[in-house]
């Protein structure tokens, strides 16, 4: 149901011509003094809509109406509503209908509040117009704003407003025509395998040093590596199965932070991977130093079973994972990268040594191979001067065989 339409019980009968007060998007009905009856919906901007019938039971099917025309967003249609107003809406409505995720809706509420309600927000969404967005990303470009950025705004912007159009709210979408600066892929960051070996060289001793180990040898997400329990861990049969992610939330809408467990990116995403012998050394040292601190915190220790966890078993808190890992950085002379940078850095790294594509693309849990030829296309190059170079050795070798035996 819309967040601005309540559906008000309306078993109970009022007296004639008595209204009974309500929040804002209850439904109720009254009867008049001369016998008629009342549907009437109140908004959630204060404003009331009635309609009347001859019968109670007429007026119930005229609520549900209204009800249903709220919901599609027909009966909002007042000069008056701004945009930062519908944008905060058309959000919530979205997350509540599970159009997107908990995750998504903070980083798109997070990117309208710092970039375009503060300019435009107060415009009557009727009165907007393409100039006055194309000002906004114009004034965002020249406030050093990325291009993508801009355009993923521009991508929100347009879809919010789309659906104005489809729910009667606007007649135009203002964004339809407009040039929103063009994304541009970003060029691939990653480590080499002995640059990697020196990361992880350099965060010996930290608390996420089996963390990067994880990512940059098997490839694993963030989100994936600390939502691992210790149930998807098999050391007898040396596997780990990736069956969950975790998200940090930060506070939104008046509640506090929390941390979301959800499926995997995707379907495939969902994988198991053998583990090398030295990734299980390393897995075992840290459970065993994990069992001491959960001792030394005795009741304080919070079990969640997670295989990493802060001193007292609570989540990794994503400032202490960024600022320990900028570190290990620092320390081992290495160029500033993201800690996703790390996954792009196992598959090259693999790709390089020469491991099938394919048991890379379910390493990493890609949908296809295309997939991951097409994120990796820049590791082929290298690949085929290498394919080219055996070959060109062993066609001399083979020539070299010829002559000798006299066979050409």
């Amino acid at each position: 149901m819309h967040p601005m339409v309540k559906m008000a019980s309306n078993s109970s009968t009022p007296a004639r011509n008595s209204k009974q007060k309500n929040d804002y998007g209850d439904g109720t009905i009254y009867e008049r003094q001369d016998g008629r009856f009342v549907a009437s919906l109140r908004l959630v901007n204060g404003k009331r809509i009635e309609r009347y019938a001859r019968t109670r039971k007429d007026a119930k099917e005229k609520l549900k109406q209204l009800i249903r025309e709220n919901e599609q967003g027909s009966l909002v249609t007042e000069r008056n509503q701004k945009v930062g107003e519908y944008l905060n809406d058309w959000l919530k409505m979205r997350r509540d209908s599970l159009a997107i995720k908990t995750t998504t809706y903070v980083s798109y509420s997070s990117y309208m509040h710092r970039n375009v309600i503060p300019v435009i927000g107060n415009i009557p969404l009727q009165q907007l117009t393409g100039t006055q967005v194309q000002r906004l990303y114009t004034a965002l470009r020249n406030n050093g704003i990325s291009p993508n950025t801009v355009h993923l705004i521009h991508t929100i912007l347009s879809a919010a407003l789309n659906d104005a159009v489809k729910w009667h709210r606007i007649a135009f979408n203002p964004c339809k025509h407009l040039t929103a600066p063009r994304a541009k892929r970003t060029e691939m960051k990653y480590l080499t395998h002995e640059q990697a070996m020196q990361l992880v060289e350099a965060a010996r001793g930290y608390r996420i040093e089996q963390i990067i180990l994880l990512a940059v040898s098997l490839g694993l997400r963030k989100g994936e590596i600390l939502g691992l329990r210790w149930d998807d861990v098999d050391f007898d049969q040396g596997i780990l199965s990736v069956r969950r992610t975790v998200s940090y939330i930060p506070p939104h809408d008046g509640a506090l932070h929390m941390y979301l467990e959800t499926d995997p990116k995707t379907a495939t995403s969902k994988r198991t991977i053998v583990l090398p012998i030295f990734i299980q050394e390393a897995l075992k040292a840290h459970r065993a130093q994990q069992l001491q601190e959960r001792l030394k915190a005795g009741q304080a220790w919070e079990q969640h079973n997670l295989v990493f966890c802060s001193t007292l078993g609570k989540h990794v808190k994503p400032s202490s994972l960024r600022a320990q890992f900028k570190e290990a950085l620092q320390k081992a002379n290495l160029p500033d990268i993201r800690f996703h940078d790390l996954r792009h850095s196992a598959a090259t790294i693999l790709l390089s040594m020469g491991v099938n594509v394919k048991v890379i693309q379910e390493l990493l849990g890609h949908a296809n191979v295309s997939i991951t030829l097409n994120i990796y296309s820049h590791v082929t190059p290298a690949m085929q001067r290498d394919a080219m170079r055996e070959l060109d050795h062993h066609y001399h070798i083979a020539r070299k065989g010829e002559i000798m035996t006299g066979s050409v």
